[in-house]
């Protein structure tokens, strides 16, 4: 898929960190709920990307301890770079293995990216101490008109020889299925679902926003820059009828997230995955 871009990514980074900051709060409301008084969590940070969900890990538990997982080396440079106190590691949580258990175990915006979400969970819970959080929000705006848009330029027959199959890379369900894996984990399950709706400033900014993340990979695919100009062109021109000016020029781009946090049980009670 060919590495991040920190500082495009980072552009949006308000409106991407705010569901971090709700995820987050949660998470602790659950930590503490099964755990009184736990004001010094071990915390990893799956997906961390630049930091930016880590500096929120930090903020909300000033004495924590924290790892940062990435798979992008770029990202995690750019991590290495922030005034966050933190171990941050490349690599794949496909296969890799942390060497102790963890209070919480977060990940923002990440698992969209990885494959075999039920095998996933059960590595996550797997390094979970009893009395832990984990944490999980994942995009879910694969009907929204921009994504559509995307999907709709990659079929067309100038972009298919170099797009086909690029759309396997991410993988999407909706909370019944998350909530069919944690229940069989946990007693303690909350999911909930948020519509953001992030104000623009123009159109353009829609792509700006997409060329960052869901749009990466097909632009990864293209052969020049000529060619991932033409495409955002027209990913754009089929997009912008979903996205209607506002009066004060302005645009409106909901944006849909799925969340979930479900408590690990200590031994002596009932679910303990």
């Amino acid at each position: 898929m060919g590495n991040w871009n920190p500082e495009l990514y980072l552009k949006f980074a308000d409106e991407r960190t705010h569901p971090a900051r709700d995820l987050a709060k949660r998470a602790s409301d659950a930590l503490y709920s099964l755990r009184s008084g736990q004001s010094e969590p071990i915390v990893l940070d799956i997906g961390c990307g630049p930091g930016n969900s880590t500096g929120v890990l930090r903020h909300t538990w000033p004495r924590g301890r924290f790892t940062g997982v990435d798979n992008s080396q770029d990202m995690i440079a750019k991590a290495r770079k922030s005034d966050i106190p933190a171990d941050w590691i490349m690599a794949d949580v496909a296969v890799w293995n942390p060497d102790h258990r963890y209070d919480v175990v977060f990940s923002n915006a990440a698992m969209q990216w990885m494959p075999h979400h039920d095998q996933l969970i059960s590595r996550f819970w797997s390094w979970l101490a009893p009395g832990g959080v984990l944490a999980v929000q994942i995009p879910a705006n694969y009907q929204s008109g921009l994504h559509l848009a995307m999907q709709a330029t990659a079929s067309d027959s100038t972009w298919q020889p170099y797009t086909a199959g690029v759309g396997n890379f991410l993988e999407y369900h909706e909370p019944d299925y998350y909530y069919s894996i944690l229940d069989h984990l946990s007693r303690h399950i909350q999911i909930w679902e948020s519509t953001y709706w992030h104000v623009l400033e123009n159109h353009d900014a829609l792509i700006e926003w997409y060329r960052a993340t869901g749009m990466r990979p097909y632009l990864n695919a293209l052969p020049d820059e000529d060619a991932r100009k033409q495409f955002e062109k027209q990913v754009l021109d089929l997009a912008k009828a979903h996205y209607p000016v506002q009066h004060d020029g302005k645009i409106l781009y909901p944006f849909r997230r799925i969340f979930f946090t479900a408590l690990k049980p200590h031994l002596h009670s009932g679910k303990e995955g």
